[in-house]
Order: structure tokens, then sequence, then C-alpha cells
């Protein structure tokens, strides 16, 4: 058999699936979405807005595969399919894991993400600067067009500051006259009134990031501040069930201290 000696596995096996799958990505508009926190929420909006004008979205990350971020030769298959079947827009979870682990390598982003850094998957990457860098990579010129930050996050500072790509700043101030009535978040956004059905100041912040990523691709501010008025919470992430009771229950996914709190 043919052999392709290289010194490390890992960095070349991304390229080499891009080449083999016809590097799908730039076939499709690609949106990365990275941070301790938020992830699964904003490719979970993202789906729904984007998806709101007929075009064709895939969703992918924690509630989709085995990984959060899979290992290259599946990432690229599935855009490939992706691509094949017409679909415009892959909202897709980057995990730090992936970028450290170089899954991602050779994938083109239209917009990457950054929501916060907080502590988790030390057990990998030994320090939270380290963690830090590995998100970090996803807002290189060699992955990504456009860097969406959350800078309400002293890591969203250092990364906005650092970065050489482009820059789109949010933070909850973005949330003109905000209040959070119970589970509900009432705000005004590029002039149009938003009342978002998920609960809690951290998915108004998710729910920024998510219309930023949409309106870069695209979309129109006031389609998109519909589409968050009719958003629903993806699955255990504070997904509140009724079934009559006389109480509120929530199913949350929480398990770092930030998200806890």
């Amino acid at each position: 058999l043919p052999q392709l000696v290289v010194p490390d596995v890992r960095r070349i096996l991304g390229p080499i699936a891009c080449a083999v799958y016809g590097n799908p990505s730039e076939q499709l508009t690609v949106i990365g979405v990275t941070g301790t926190n938020g992830k699964t929420t904003i490719v979970h909006l993202l789906g729904e807005l984007l998806g709101r004008n007929g075009a064709g979205v895939e969703v992918r990350g924690t509630l989709t595969g085995a990984r959060t971020t899979p290992e290259a030769p599946e990432l690229q298959a599935g855009l490939a399919r992706a691509a094949r079947l017409g679909v415009t827009f892959v909202a897709m979870e980057v995990s730090s894991h992936a970028l450290d682990l170089h899954r991602v390598d050779g994938t083109r982003f239209r917009v990457g993400i950054f929501t916060n850094l907080g502590h988790d998957h030390l057990d990998h990457h030994g320090t939270v600067e380290d963690y830090y860098q590995a998100k970090a990579r996803l807002f290189t010129p060699e992955l990504t067009d456009l860097a969406i930050v959350n800078t309400d996050d002293p890591a969203g500072v250092r990364l906005a500051d650092e970065t050489s790509i482009d820059v789109v700043r949010y933070g909850l101030a973005d949330a003109e006259n905000l209040e959070i009535i119970g589970p509900i978040s009432r705000f005004t956004w590029r002039g149009h009134v938003v009342t978002l059905q998920l609960a809690g100041a951290h998915n108004v912040s998710n729910a920024l990031a998510a219309a930023l990523a949409a309106e870069a691709v695209g979309m129109d501010p006031v389609d998109i501040a519909d589409g968050l008025c009719a958003v629903t919470p993806p699955r255990g992430r504070f997904e509140f069930v009724d079934i009559g009771q006389s109480f509120r229950i929530a199913v949350d996914y929480a398990h770092t201290p930030d998200a806890l709190a």
C-alpha cells in the first residue's frame, strides 16, 4: 500500500480529510462556537434562526454525536454529506479538545463565536492558560474569517485584543432596556423588541451571540428579532418541564462552576 510518512499524524489528518472529501466547508457557510459554557444553546438558536427563511441548516455538537466535535474524517464526511444535500449553513460546537487535537484543521469558518472561559478540561490542558490558547486557535486567519466575542468575559477582552482577524464585540449592554421576569427576558436589539422564552441573563448573552452571527451571514435584523421571540431551549439546557404542577422544574446539564452559578 502507498504510505505517507509525516512527523505528526494529528496535524495532517484534518487537511488530508478535507482534501479527500473535496474541501466541503468551502461550499457551506460554517459557524463555529467555542467557550466553556453556551456552545450547545448558541448552535441550537442558530439552527432555529437560520432555518426560518427556508435555508437548509445543520447543527452539530454535544446533542448530535458521541463527541462535541468529531474526529477530522468524520467531520469532513459529514460536511460533504451536508453540501450534497443542499445545506446552506452549518452551526457547530468547536471544543477545546478538537482545537488542541487539530480535528478542525483545514475547515473554513465564516464566523467563530467565543462565549467565555471558565474552569473545565484541565485534565487535558493542564493549565487555564493552555485551555485559553486552545480556544484561541479558532480565531486565527487559517481557520476563521470573523470573530464574534463576548467581552463581558475577561478572556473575551483578551482574545478580541489579541486576534488578527476582524472582531465584533458583544455584551449584555447590547440588550437595551433589559428586563428579566421569571423565566422570560425582554430587551431591545437593533431597535426591535425581543421577548426571549429562555431563562437567565446567560441566555440573553447566548441570544446576542446567535443574533450577531446570523446578521454576519446575511440575515435581516427584523427577522432575527422575530426569530428570537420564537426560539425554544435545547434539550437539557435549563429546559422547563410543565405537566401541570404548581412549582417549576428545570432540567439542566450544568457541570462547571460558572454554569452551576
